[in-house]
């Protein structure tokens, strides 16, 4: 009995820290993100030595979790051919997107926020 006791209370409080840390229960997969620019800088300014901070966003067959806010940023989804299949403006407090059902396979998903773009690859179901 002691020894079920002690047990579920350190299940209970792996839980509990599992929360105060702010990771999220099962949702998706965590994308790679990398980042790039798009455009060039005007003459005389300089590439930021440290990029903002990428966003976290988590994937699960064909939708999108955003632990990171990417509220105003425009996000697509390219295919292999560089061709744009949906794109928009993430509009403000979106937490979770889910993607047209028109999508299936393999694809570049970018975040567009001014001259930065975070990327990464998802294959939607």
């Amino acid at each position: 009995m002691k020894k079920k006791t002690i047990l579920s209370i350190i299940i209970l409080m792996m839980s509990v820290m599992s929360f105060a840390n702010g990771e999220p229960d099962f949702i998706g997969e965590q994308l790679e993100l990398e980042v790039g620019y798009i455009k060039d800088l005007p003459i005389g300014s300089s590439r930021p030595r440290t990029p903002e901070t990428i966003p976290t966003i988590y994937f699960n067959g064909s939708t999108l979790f955003f632990a990171t806010p990417c509220d105003g940023c425009t996000l697509q989804i390219v295919d292999e051919a560089e061709n744009i299949c949906y794109e928009l403006v993430i509009p403000m407090g979106t937490n979770e997107l889910v993607l047209p059902n028109n999508l299936s396979g393999e694809y570049e998903l970018r975040i567009i926020n001014g001259n930065t773009c975070y990327y990464g690859v998802v294959t939607v179901i």
